[in-house]
């Protein structure tokens, strides 16, 4: 399922509705929706590829292009990420004996 995407010179993201919203409106909370979607196993994440040229509005361009950068690295060292995470939040879960 495409996450970003172009179209018509502009960018967008798919919201927690799986809607597409410009992207000049995405908040914190759908950063942190989409990390989880690029992070987790069963999602197939995807994205438009980054072409400078064909977004038009100068902050799409700025914010599509830093999104597709910092999630193409995530996709890429996933698994890495995932590790990191789990040995930072371990001394947590044994603390409070969550699963």
């Amino acid at each position: 399922m495409k996450y970003l995407k172009i179209d018509n010179g502009a960018a967008y993201f798919r919201d927690e509705d799986s809607n597409y919203t410009s992207i000049e409106k995405i908040t914190k909370e759908d950063l942190m929706e989409l990390i989880n979607r690029v992070v987790d196993d069963t999602v197939c994440f995807e994205m438009d590829d980054f072409e400078e040229k064909i977004i038009q509005n100068p902050a799409h361009k700025i914010i599509y292009s830093n999104l597709y950068k910092k999630f193409l690295s995530l996709l890429s060292d996933g698994n890495r990420f995932k590790d990191e995470s789990k040995s930072i939040y371990l001394d947590a879960k044994i603390k409070y004996n969550i699963n």
